[in-house]
């Protein structure tokens, strides 16, 4: 229902801008209520045979992370509507190398974790811890290359807030106001400074939930050593492989704004 009131606000004022981009916003805003709504129905439908509820805290901690991110989605998109070069710009700063491939690894780890379930299912116990060892080897790869994401950005001063100093030729200085209140040096931009500091905040509460899920895989590797997981018992392993892909489902978002921004 929210969805669907939301887009017809959109759709209604796209209508009655009376312009060629306004008719086209709502054409494109309807297939896509179209396509959302039957998106949002299906992962209704799974989540209730899993769980049995529609409760959305009866899924544990993955209720509390969706509004935060939300939030913060919000803030990015009002901060590049008020910078919008500078956003463009400061997104050719970011390795699409090491987000395209830190994307692969997630959706190799989400076919792996639905594996891992399968065979907890299943009572292949063998089998499960395989599949839960590939998804753990998955994860610490991409901690691996977000910290060498993280490492090139400190070297260069592209950093969050206040810390940016980056002093490359093709980027913009950030302001600081000098002792009568002015912003200073001339031509300063606050732009790039604000990418960063989306970018960290993002993509660094996004690694947090990731080591996090790091931490849920040993814990129920180290019990399925203990062999407590069978086809009449298996809830932790699919209780994680629900909290995995959010987690992966939280980064395909995040990988086009900031790696494919144009």
């Amino acid at each position: 229902a929210y969805s669907s009131v939301a887009h017809l606000g959109f759709v209604v004022l796209g209508i009655f801008a009376f312009t060629r981009q306004g008719l086209s916003g709502s054409v494109f805003t309807m297939l896509s209520h179209g396509l959302t709504t039957g998106a949002l129905f299906l992962l209704l439908g799974m989540l209730y045979e899993r769980r049995h509820t529609y409760e959305i805290s009866a899924f544990r901690g993955i209720w509390k992370a969706a509004p935060v991110f939300g939030g913060l989605f919000v803030g990015f998109g009002l901060s590049q509507e008020n910078y919008p070069q500078e956003f463009v710009d400061a997104h050719h700063h970011l390795q699409r190398w090491a987000g395209s491939l830190n994307t692969i690894v997630l959706l190799i780890s989400s076919w792996t974790m639905v594996m891992a379930v399968n065979a907890a299912q299943n009572s292949q116990k063998a089998r499960m811890k395989m599949f839960l060892w590939l998804t753990f080897l998955c994860a610490c790869i991409f901690m691996g290359v977000k910290y060498y994401e993280y490492s090139h950005k400190y070297e260069e001063g592209l950093l969050p807030g206040k810390f940016y100093h980056a002093q490359s030729t093709d980027t913009l200085t950030a302001c600081v106001e000098n002792a009568e209140g002015r912003r200073v040096p001339e031509g300063c931009t606050n732009g790039y400074a604000t990418f960063f500091s989306f970018y960290f905040m993002m993509t660094g509460l996004h690694g947090f939930h990731i080591v996090a899920g790091i931490v849920s895989l040993l814990w129920i590797l180290l019990r399925a050593n203990k062999g407590e997981f069978t086809s009449a018992y298996y809830t932790p392993v699919d209780l994680v492989g629900l909290y995995w892909h959010i987690v992966d489902l939280i980064w395909i978002y995040l990988f086009p704004m900031y790696y494919l921004i144009t």
